[in-house]
Protein backbone atom coordinates (compact mmCIF):
# COMPACT_ATOMS: atom_id res chain seq x y z
CA UNK A 1 0.00 0.00 0.00
CA UNK A 2 1.20 3.24 -0.78
CA UNK A 3 2.02 5.64 2.23
CA UNK A 4 -0.29 8.40 2.51
CA UNK A 5 2.40 11.18 2.66
CA UNK A 6 4.14 9.74 -0.55
CA UNK A 7 2.87 11.95 -3.49
CA UNK A 8 4.31 10.39 -6.31
CA UNK A 9 5.24 6.94 -7.02
CA UNK A 10 7.91 5.51 -9.35
CA UNK A 11 7.09 3.22 -12.12
CA UNK A 12 9.45 0.75 -13.54
CA UNK A 13 9.38 -1.82 -16.62
CA UNK A 14 11.93 -4.03 -16.29
CA UNK A 15 12.18 -7.33 -19.16
CA UNK A 16 13.49 -9.41 -16.57
CA UNK A 17 10.62 -7.71 -13.36
CA UNK A 18 11.63 -10.96 -11.17
CA UNK A 19 14.85 -10.75 -11.12
CA UNK A 20 14.90 -6.90 -10.81
CA UNK A 21 12.63 -7.87 -7.58
CA UNK A 22 15.75 -10.04 -6.58
CA UNK A 23 18.37 -7.63 -6.88
CA UNK A 24 16.44 -4.68 -5.59
CA UNK A 25 15.88 -6.21 -1.91
CA UNK A 26 19.57 -8.54 -1.92
CA UNK A 27 21.51 -4.88 -2.97
CA UNK A 28 19.29 -1.60 -2.38
CA UNK A 29 17.37 -2.58 1.46
CA UNK A 30 13.97 -2.79 -0.48
CA UNK A 31 11.51 -5.23 0.68
CA UNK A 32 8.42 -7.43 -1.36
CA UNK A 33 5.52 -5.16 -0.13
CA UNK A 34 3.50 -7.33 -2.37
CA UNK A 35 3.67 -8.86 -5.76
CA UNK A 36 1.17 -9.76 -8.37
CA UNK A 37 2.51 -13.28 -10.63
CA UNK A 38 1.07 -13.54 -14.26
CA UNK A 39 1.06 -16.34 -16.51
CA UNK A 40 5.45 -17.70 -16.92
CA UNK A 41 6.61 -15.83 -14.27
CA UNK A 42 6.02 -12.36 -15.37
CA UNK A 43 5.13 -9.86 -13.21
CA UNK A 44 1.81 -7.82 -13.35
CA UNK A 45 2.56 -5.80 -10.53
CA UNK A 46 4.74 -5.26 -7.61
CA UNK A 47 5.25 -3.19 -4.83
CA UNK A 48 8.34 -2.54 -3.12
CA UNK A 49 9.18 -0.65 -0.17
CA UNK A 50 12.23 1.53 1.01
CA UNK A 51 12.16 3.47 4.75
CA UNK A 52 8.17 3.81 4.22
CA UNK A 53 8.03 4.64 0.46
CA UNK A 54 7.27 2.78 -2.42
CA UNK A 55 8.15 2.11 -5.63
CA UNK A 56 5.97 0.18 -8.48
CA UNK A 57 7.09 -2.38 -11.06
CA UNK A 58 6.47 -4.72 -13.28
CA UNK A 59 7.40 -6.89 -16.39
CA UNK A 60 7.78 -5.24 -19.69
CA UNK A 61 5.40 -6.17 -22.67
CA UNK A 62 2.09 -7.53 -23.54
CA UNK A 63 0.69 -5.52 -20.76
CA UNK A 64 -3.39 -5.97 -21.26
CA UNK A 65 -4.67 -3.39 -19.70
CA UNK A 66 -2.45 -0.29 -21.05
CA UNK A 67 -0.64 -1.62 -24.21
CA UNK A 68 0.63 1.84 -25.12
CA UNK A 69 2.90 1.31 -21.91
CA UNK A 70 4.84 -1.46 -23.75
CA UNK A 71 6.40 0.24 -27.06
CA UNK A 72 9.49 0.96 -25.72
CA UNK A 73 11.74 -0.09 -22.80
CA UNK A 74 12.50 2.52 -20.87
CA UNK A 75 14.88 3.55 -17.99
CA UNK A 76 14.65 5.58 -15.05
CA UNK A 77 17.04 7.24 -12.68
CA UNK A 78 15.36 6.91 -8.74
CA UNK A 79 16.86 8.72 -6.03
CA UNK A 80 16.30 7.01 -2.05
CA UNK A 81 17.58 8.76 0.94
CA UNK A 82 19.19 6.41 2.97
CA UNK A 83 18.94 6.60 7.43
CA UNK A 84 22.16 7.73 7.64
CA UNK A 85 25.66 8.04 6.01
CA UNK A 86 27.07 4.35 7.03
CA UNK A 87 23.79 2.72 5.69
CA UNK A 88 24.88 4.78 2.36
CA UNK A 89 28.38 2.90 3.05
CA UNK A 90 26.77 -0.38 3.43
CA UNK A 91 24.47 -0.43 0.45
CA UNK A 92 26.91 0.50 -2.34
CA UNK A 93 29.29 -2.21 -0.72
CA UNK A 94 26.26 -4.46 -1.50
CA UNK A 95 25.60 -3.23 -4.74
CA UNK A 96 29.67 -3.35 -5.94
CA UNK A 97 29.84 -7.10 -4.48
CA UNK A 98 26.47 -7.81 -6.64
CA UNK A 99 28.17 -6.34 -9.66
CA UNK A 100 26.68 -3.39 -10.20
CA UNK A 101 27.85 -0.69 -12.16
CA UNK A 102 28.97 2.25 -10.10
CA UNK A 103 28.18 5.67 -12.54
CA UNK A 104 29.03 7.95 -9.32
CA UNK A 105 31.58 7.03 -6.69
CA UNK A 106 30.71 7.11 -3.15
CA UNK A 107 31.24 10.32 -1.75
CA UNK A 108 31.17 12.34 1.47
CA UNK A 109 30.72 15.79 0.30
CA UNK A 110 32.07 18.52 2.49
CA UNK A 111 28.69 19.69 3.72
CA UNK A 112 27.79 15.96 5.07
CA UNK A 113 26.14 14.40 2.49
CA UNK A 114 27.54 11.11 1.75
CA UNK A 115 26.03 9.74 -1.96
CA UNK A 116 26.71 7.08 -4.40
CA UNK A 117 24.90 6.47 -7.74
CA UNK A 118 24.49 2.66 -9.59
CA UNK A 119 23.02 1.16 -12.29
CA UNK A 120 20.85 -1.77 -11.67
CA UNK A 121 20.77 -5.00 -13.86
CA UNK A 122 18.54 -3.55 -16.45
CA UNK A 123 20.87 0.51 -16.68
CA UNK A 124 18.02 2.19 -14.58
CA UNK A 125 19.90 4.55 -12.36
CA UNK A 126 19.48 4.63 -8.58
CA UNK A 127 21.15 7.54 -6.53
CA UNK A 128 21.36 6.61 -2.65
CA UNK A 129 22.44 9.53 -0.25
CA UNK A 130 21.64 10.81 3.23
CA UNK A 131 22.75 13.88 4.84
CA UNK A 132 24.20 13.29 8.27
CA UNK A 133 22.90 16.52 9.19
CA UNK A 134 19.38 15.12 8.93
CA UNK A 135 20.09 11.53 10.14
CA UNK A 136 21.88 12.05 13.56
CA UNK A 137 19.84 13.72 15.90
CA UNK A 138 23.03 15.16 17.91
CA UNK A 139 24.05 16.63 14.36
CA UNK A 140 20.82 18.46 14.10
CA UNK A 141 21.00 19.94 17.65
CA UNK A 142 24.60 21.07 17.03
CA UNK A 143 23.82 22.71 14.06
CA UNK A 144 20.76 24.42 15.82
CA UNK A 145 22.50 25.20 18.37
CA UNK A 146 25.49 26.79 16.33
CA UNK A 147 22.41 28.55 14.34
CA UNK A 148 21.16 29.79 17.55
CA UNK A 149 24.24 31.03 19.20
CA UNK A 150 25.25 33.45 15.30
CA UNK A 151 22.02 34.78 16.07
CA UNK A 152 22.40 35.48 19.24
CA UNK A 153 25.65 37.36 18.41
CA UNK A 154 24.34 39.05 15.28
CA UNK A 155 21.84 40.36 17.81
CA UNK A 156 24.21 41.44 20.48
CA UNK A 157 25.98 43.35 17.57
CA UNK A 158 23.28 45.14 16.45
CA UNK A 159 22.21 46.17 19.93
CA UNK A 160 25.21 47.05 21.01
CA UNK A 161 25.48 49.39 17.76
CA UNK A 162 21.91 50.67 18.76
CA UNK A 163 22.94 51.85 21.76
CA UNK A 164 25.89 53.57 20.51
CA UNK A 165 23.76 55.42 17.68
CA UNK A 166 21.23 56.10 20.64
CA UNK A 167 24.15 57.68 23.05
CA UNK A 168 25.40 59.70 20.22
CA UNK A 169 22.42 61.18 18.92
CA UNK A 170 21.48 62.08 22.78
CA UNK A 171 24.74 63.84 23.29
CA UNK A 172 24.18 65.66 19.93
CA UNK A 173 20.43 66.63 21.37
CA UNK A 174 21.99 68.18 24.30
CA UNK A 175 24.43 70.02 23.18
CA UNK A 176 22.17 71.18 20.66
CA UNK A 177 19.51 72.08 23.49
CA UNK A 178 21.62 73.06 26.27
CA UNK A 179 24.16 74.48 24.38
CA UNK A 180 26.85 72.13 26.53
CA UNK A 181 30.05 71.11 25.42
CA UNK A 182 29.64 67.03 24.36
CA UNK A 183 32.55 65.07 26.36
CA UNK A 184 35.26 63.77 24.70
Amino acid sequence: MTPPNQAVVPALCYEDAPSAIKWLCQNLGFEEDFVIRGDGGRIEHAQLEFHGSTILLRSLGNHPDFPQLDRVAHHGSTNLAADSTEEVKELHDRATAAGATIVLPLEDTDYGTRTFTCADLEGNLWHIGADEAFSDPMVLLANAGAALAEAGLVLASAGAALAEAGAASAEADLVETEGVDAPD
